[in-house]
């Protein structure tokens, strides 16, 4: 038996609360309405990380995938996508899973 090495905390981790979003809920249309024009904004102002906090039984796969695209897209200027830091805050299961993956 190997004995399981602790969780560490990335030292690079900066929790930004103005550069975040929360994934609360099922992931449908509904969410992924509200949440785009957030990303879009967030992105605009500058390429720092986004935090995305989780808290979701998943849903929607193909929604997940649009969230995933829109929070990896780079801008008009072709400059590198922002760096991700998912939390999980208490439930990530299915498309939410992959979500907190990436």
């Amino acid at each position: 038996m190997s004995e399981q090495e602790p969780i560490r905390r990335d030292p690079k981790y900066r929790p930004n609360h103005n550069r975040s979003i929360t994934i609360s809920g099922v992931i449908d249309d509904a969410l992924v309405a509200r949440l785009l024009p957030e990303i879009v904004r967030l992105q605009s102002v500058s390429r720092d990380p986004i935090t995305v906090y989780i808290d979701s039984p998943g849903g929607d796969t193909e929604y997940a995938k649009l969230l995933l695209s829109a929070l990896r897209a780079s801008d008009q200027d072709q400059s590198e996508s922002c760096r991700l830091i998912t939390v999980a805050l208490g439930e990530a299961s299915s498309a939410a899973s992959d979500i907190l993956m990436a």
